[in-house]
């Protein structure tokens, strides 16, 4: 089963980060998916970098969280392991393990992801719009602050900036999805069933438990960035 199957399969159960909060569960990296090599500086790595769509295993027992996802990195410290370690299933103003974002971060990212509508998720979403999007949750754990909102988000400043990986600037379609993206911050949107993955060791990764329909998806995935613009202005 796919890992848009998957988040499919346990969005009925519309399972709170509440509830979530305090449970183990062991988690691996399998693989990647849509995404591009970018190079980034920040407080926890400089270097070259994929960013994108990662694909990972969830043990969690008899639990329905028990199966594979494609996540987004929010730990720029730590690495991936590709064997089976213990993580903290978490609320995400409680994440990231190095410095905690905050209710204030946890909202922007909650705009961010009920914005791109589950087509950051989708198997067939375009390699730079899902680097964008890591890049945009990236810049906004490292970097939002609320009392200046959306203009306190640029890449190429602040404590965390990213460029291609010859040090050059992302242009042309990256800057317009970031655009979109950040430009969907503020919106005040209900919680899309985020939940954060947590360890002292290894990277902290977000998921989605609750997704949209396909057909939503597959429209998102095929039209982006001017889909997501003309929705905005509709």
């Amino acid at each position: 089963m796919t890992s848009t199957l998957r988040a499919l399969a346990i969005g009925a159960l519309a399972m709170s980060a509440s509830a979530a909060a305090a449970q183990n569960v062991d988690m691996r990296f399998l693989d990647t998916g849509a995404g591009k090599g970018v190079k980034i500086w920040s407080d926890g790595y400089d270097g070259n970098v994929f960013a994108g769509q990662l694909i990972h295993e969830i043990d969690a027992g008899d639990s329905d969280l028990t199966g594979i996802y494609t996540t987004y990195c929010i730990d720029v410290h730590d690495f991936v392991t590709s064997r089976f370690k213990t993580y903290q299933v978490s609320n995400l103003a409680d994440a990231p393990d190095a410095h905690t974002m905050g209710e204030d971060t946890a909202q922007a990212l909650r705009d961010l992801y009920a914005y791109a509508d589950g087509a950051q998720l989708a198997a067939d979403a375009s390699n730079t719009f899902a680097a964008a999007f890591q890049i945009a949750v990236w810049e906004i754990v490292e970097d939002y602050d609320a009392s200046v909102g959306i203009a306190s988000l640029d890449i190429t400043s602040g404590s965390f900036k990213a460029s291609k990986t010859n040090g050059r600037r992302l242009r042309g379609s990256f800057t317009n999805y970031l655009s979109d993206l950040f430009g969907s911050i503020g919106s005040g949107a209900r919680n899309p069933g985020l939940i954060a993955l947590t360890s002292d060791r290894y990277q902290d990764q977000i998921i989605q438990t609750t997704i949209p329909a396909p057909t939503t998806l597959a429209a998102f995935s095929l039209l982006g960035a001017g889909a997501m613009r003309r929705r905005r202005r509709a």
